[in-house]
């Protein structure tokens, strides 16, 4: 059974014989589409993956952010058993307008980024007692540096294989976590985990951000650092950065912590793409340029 039908016999399944699916929405790891029931409409995403997200992550993020009264889009249907796919998870669709980054202004940039600071602040607001990947809502890792040292090492190893980094590189990347995480004393939140305003929708000032698929419990760094991380490919990403950052932090102090975080966080953020480009066949030859600055910095 192709998505398309699989889709029309879940919507028959929760909305009746009015429900129907209008539209497919082209997206990177999912099967998405759009079902329309009277004047509203749902968004209905099939996983193409049995194991990501998480089992049980997307309920879990959900009742977090309804016990914190933070805006979401609630689930209707939720099912990861499906045979033919990874299953899937039938959401509302908020009302406003997604944020095309491609197109958007540096004036308006600055304003959304600004929206977006006030809103992940509050999600940063949830706490977890340990670090690392929602499995069943449960995170396993005592401490931040424990957990990243071990998801980089999984990530690196198609990039070993490729030979697109070597050993000596993989002792300096160590040795800079180390430095810069071992010692820290973080503490786990809730992370969206594909911070950006792609997964933004914005109503006049309001902003409710969407697709918490890489949730996950990290400090609030790692958020910031992952946003800062995927907006360098962006002309005007500077000023949004700043933005950004003034609505975050409170002070100066907290800005400049930010940063001696970032740059080496960056290393396990172009590790992880990478990572995820080779099993997907995308070209990297720019993030493996950034990369090698980073190891040389």
């Amino acid at each position: 059974m192709e998505t398309e039908d699989l889709a029309k016999e879940i919507s028959r399944k929760y909305f009746g014989d009015n429900a129907k699916v209008i539209k497919k929405l082209v997206t990177t790891n999912n099967d998405v589409y759009i079902v329309s029931l009277k004047d509203k409409n749902y968004v209905l995403k099939f996983y193409r993956s049995k194991t990501w997200p998480e089992n049980g992550k997307n309920l879990l993020v959900n009742s977090l952010l309804e016990q914190n009264n933070i805006p979401y889009a609630k689930v209707i249907g939720y099912d990861r058993d499906c045979e033919l796919f990874g299953g899937y998870i039938l959401e509302e669709r908020i009302l406003g307008d997604s944020v095309d980054m491609g197109h958007l202004s540096c004036k308006l940039g600055e304003k959304y980024y600004s929206l977006l600071a006030k809103f992940i602040k509050k999600v940063h607001n949830i706490k977890f007692d340990k670090f690392g990947y929602l499995n069943n809502g449960n995170p396993l890792y005592s401490n931040f540096y424990d957990f990243l040292k071990d998801d980089f090492e999984d990530h690196a190893r198609s990039l070993l294989k490729d030979k697109l980094i070597n050993e000596k590189q993989m002792n300096v990347i160590k040795k800079k976590f180390k430095m810069v995480f071992e010692k820290s004393n973080y503490t786990p939140c809730l992370c969206h985990g594909d911070l950006s305003l792609r997964n933004a929708i914005i109503d006049g000032e309001k902003l409710v951000l969407i697709d918490y698929d890489d949730a996950s419990a990290l400090p609030a760094l790692a958020d910031i650092a992952r946003m800062t991380f995927d907006m360098r490919e962006y002309v005007e990403s500077p000023k949004w950065r700043v933005s950004f950052l003034n609505s975050y932090f409170e002070n100066n102090e907290q800005i400049k912590e930010f940063e001696k975080f970032e740059k080496t966080y960056h290393i396990y953020c172009a590790i992880d793409w990478m990572d995820f480009a080779i099993s997907k066949n995308h070209k990297f030859d720019d993030l493996l340029e950034y990369l090698r600055e980073l190891l040389e910095s």
